[in-house]
């Protein structure tokens, strides 16, 4: 019972995340907040990011789950209100797009950090962690909005993150032992792992397609038919076969 009382609080924000996909479509675009929903677990370091930020949160204090808080409404505006921001054709622009790509690995690689670390480390690790995660995938929802920054989908997405979230804080509050810690330790160096692995891979130049092309073509030699009475035209109007029965050319077999 003491365990499951740590884990109501958690499981009741997982809860309310998903009660509001019940409740807001009603009046709001539900079908926006649907597709943001999934596009919160479409990508895997993204889903993993969450569960080892989950992780990580179920062994703090109050105050440190506090600030994350905070870190993770700082992070959800930062897709909310750049869209309508002055600096968001800089963050679209063609020198920067491409680094977009590097926000899920770069948010694997600190939140798999502050899996490894330990006591007052982890704790300073936590928020800046929470803040680069919610920030990444709330600026990704963004520049990935088919309502053209109507809101919906970025808000969509959070929730999926709040429920993520608290799941895993809950299944880590519920299950307690001394292997957790070494679960967290494997999980954080999965993390890292796959963040250095993706970034490489986007680093890696885009290997270039090879074309075979077809050889040159060759003009036929031409050759003069083996026809009784054929003779090579000197004119484009001439009859080739002027030599044959009652034509006026070389007599027939001189060609």
């Amino acid at each position: 019972m003491p365990r499951l009382r740590l884990a109501l609080p958690s499981l009741a924000g997982a809860g309310a995340a998903l009660l509001a996909f019940r409740v807001v479509p009603q009046a709001w675009d539900g079908a926006a907040l649907l597709a943001g929903a999934g596009f919160a677990f479409r990508s895997p370091e993204r889903w993993l990011a969450l569960v080892g930020a989950g992780l990580c949160l179920a062994t703090q204090p109050l105050r440190m789950m506090v600030l994350a808080g905070v870190a993770f409404l700082c992070g959800g505006a930062l897709g909310l209100l750049a869209p309508h921001s002055a600096v968001w054709p800089r963050l679209t622009s063609v020198g920067i797009f491409p680094a977009h790509h590097f926000l899920g690995p770069a948010a694997c690689l600190l939140v798999g950090l502050t899996l490894l670390a330990k006591g007052r480390l982890r704790s300073g690790f936590l928020p800046p962690a929470v803040l680069v995660l919610v920030g990444a995938l709330s600026l990704t929802a963004a520049l990935n909005d088919p309502t053209l920054f109507g809101g919906a989908f970025v808000v969509g997405t959070l929730l999926s993150a709040i429920g993520g979230l608290s799941t895993a804080l809950a299944v880590r509050r519920t299950v307690v032992g001394r292997w957790t810690g070494i679960g967290e330790r494997i999980a954080g160096s999965w993390l890292l792992t796959i963040g250095l692995l993706l970034a490489a891979l986007r680093l890696a130049p885009a290997p270039k397609p090879t074309v075979e092309l077809a050889p040159p073509a060759t003009a036929p030699v031409w050759s003069a038919p083996n026809v009784p009475g054929y003779a090579p035209p000197s004119r484009r109007d001439a009859d080739p076969f002027a030599g044959g029965p009652g034509g006026f050319g070389p007599p027939m077999g001189t060609n």
